[in-house]
């Protein structure tokens, strides 16, 4: 898995230099201020490089800039993540298990004493006490849709004032304007309707107040989002569904470890990160399809043998690398 971490700048200018090293090394931060990028160029960025996890997706640091919250959305353990900006050391980490989740959204009180993390798939924001010993989790503001559907908060907002947090709710296509004493939505703000196997919408990202609070930002993923579902004609030769195959090549040195591997793929919370975050179909049973695709039962595909493609070339690879054995 990738290593996520963040470059503290500590000058003006930075400049970056990159080199193709001849053997691939660890994928991530090196000792000695040097990286590795998944194509193996080796970067010497300008500054500090600490790691803290994986695919920081959201941050938020304190009015004063003595703490940086990060919010790390990868597919292991999340995490919510107190990096002490004078010590340049992560001082705190609060992780989440699957099902429980982080995606995103993170924002401070203007006095630097609450913090509000989105939970995604949770249908839930975290809330949070930040003192000088660390957060201290409070309990979360829930988001109840009455069984309509999904909300996915992502990206968050709070007014100067503090009493108002703004929230996208992704899969709702909505900015929810919550009471942060009382935990209430007052108002739902509509983009589009919500997120269907008929159509995405416009998917409500991330939110950003303007400083006296009179105006909200909002970006959006759907309508000019470069990635889409698109389903074809009923028995279209794009119709076709392909289950995808995974395997351990027999000249594994690490048997035990790829077996390992291949369980988690198919665990309960692998395979709802998958349909939740890459819209593809669970392989087991019990899993919530995300909302956004057409039901598999609805999907005609076409009359075809894959035999009768000419794939004896894949099969014969396949097997010369020890995947299978042809009978």
């Amino acid at each position: 898995m990738k290593a996520a971490y963040v470059l503290m700048f500590m000058a003006a200018l930075s400049v970056v230099s990159a080199q193709l090293v001849s053997e691939p090394g660890r994928v991530g931060p090196h000792p000695v201020a040097t990286g590795e990028t998944p194509d193996h160029w080796q970067l010497t960025p300008a500054g500090l490089q600490v790691e803290i996890g994986d695919r920081p997706m959201g941050m938020a640091t304190t009015p004063d800039g003595r703490y940086l919250l990060v919010s790390n959305n990868g597919q292991g353990v999340q995490s919510l993540v107190l990096f002490d900006t004078y010590t340049d050391k992560v001082v705190q980490e609060i992780p989440y298990v699957s099902p429980e989740a982080l995606f995103l959204g993170v924002a401070v009180s203007k006095d630097g004493s609450r913090v509000y993390a989105s939970a995604g798939g949770n249908d839930k924001v975290r809330v949070y006490n930040l003192d000088e010993q660390g957060l201290h989790e409070l309990e979360p503001i829930m988001l109840d849709n009455n069984d309509e559907g999904d909300l996915y908060p992502a990206g968050v907002a709070l007014s100067p004032d503090g009493k108002t947090l703004y929230v996208a709710l992704n899969l709702d296509n909505s900015v929810a304007f919550i009471d942060t004493k009382s935990g209430e939505i007052q108002r739902r703000v509509r983009l589009s309707p919500p997120a269907s196997e008929k159509g995405i919408g416009v998917l409500p990202y991330q939110l950003t107040l303007t400083p006296n609070g009179d105006k909200l930002y909002v970006s959006e993923q759907g309508k000019g989002f470069p990635v889409r579902n698109h389903y074809f004609a009923d028995a279209d030769l794009g119709s076709l569904v392909n289950v995808t195959g995974v395997g351990v090549l027999t000249t594994s040195q690490n048997r035990n470890a790829a077996e390992q591997f291949v369980a988690h793929l198919l665990s309960t919370g692998a395979q709802q990160h998958f349909t939740d975050t890459v819209y593809e179909y669970p392989l087991i049973s019990g899993i919530e399809t995300n909302v956004a695709l057409e039901p598999i039962a609805e999907i005609v595909t076409p009359d075809l043998n894959l035999a009768d493609l000419g794939l004896v070339g894949t099969t014969e690879l396949l097997e010369k690398v020890g995947a299978f054995k042809l009978s």
